[in-house]
């Protein structure tokens, strides 16, 4: 799972805990009676000579007190160990805490889902600043290739202008009369500046130079 789509189901998961804790006070305050309403009425009774259960209190009590002295002798009444009221109060308060803490979280992966999509951004950036050298460098690599594969069978001009040695006769006799004169001039033939391209080409040969 991507870790934003974790933080925004987190966070929609804490903004839907308030809702549910007030759906769950509603329930209970419905289901259960309230406090104040039973003690009242256990109150009367006592009051009225009757027990907690509707009955007529102290029947066979030899010795008849009145019904405060009999409200007195009972035990107090109290509120229920379990006030409904209380356990809404602490389910509402459990119900924010753990709310607060989803948020927290939800917050903090949020957070972390931004470094990490920073940290991709300018990875990628890096990358793509790193593409373009390469592609020139590849590209700057092919016509050397071809001029090398162009010197391979000697037809290349730079085999021709620096002198570079042949299989010798066809190389000679397609150079120009002034890369023959040069050759001459290298070599120290004599009369070459009165030889023509053929007798030029002749000379070359009778010396063993090679084009």
């Amino acid at each position: 799972m991507d870790i934003t789509d974790r933080a925004r189901r987190l966070a929609e998961r804490a903004a839907r805990l308030p809702k549910r804790a007030g759906r769950k006070i509603k329930q209970i305050t419905t289901d259960l009676p309230a406090p104040r309403e039973a003690k009242e009425r256990v109150t009367a009774r006592l009051t009225s000579g009757r027990g907690a259960d509707g009955d007529d209190g102290d029947a066979n009590d030899s010795n008849p007190s009145s019904a405060d002295e009999r409200r007195d002798r009972r035990a107090p009444v109290s509120s229920p160990p379990h006030d409904p009221v209380q356990r809404a109060a602490s389910i509402a308060a459990d119900t924010r805490t753990r709310a607060g803490d989803a948020l927290a979280r939800a917050r903090t992966v949020a957070s972390r889902a931004l470094v990490a999509e920073a940290r991709l951004v300018d990875a990628h950036r890096q990358a793509a600043s790193r593409v373009p050298p390469v592609r020139e460098s590849i590209d700057g690599d092919d016509p050397a290739g071809e001029d090398e594969e162009h010197t391979r069978d000697g037809t290349a001009a730079g085999d021709r202008d620096d002198g570079g040695r042949g299989d010798g006769e066809p190389e000679l006799a397609a150079r120009t009369k002034d890369e023959l004169y040069e050759l001459a001039k290298e070599h120290d033939v004599e009369g070459r500046s009165s030889m023509n391209k053929d007798e030029l080409v002749a000379t070359l040969r009778e010396h063993d130079v090679d084009a």
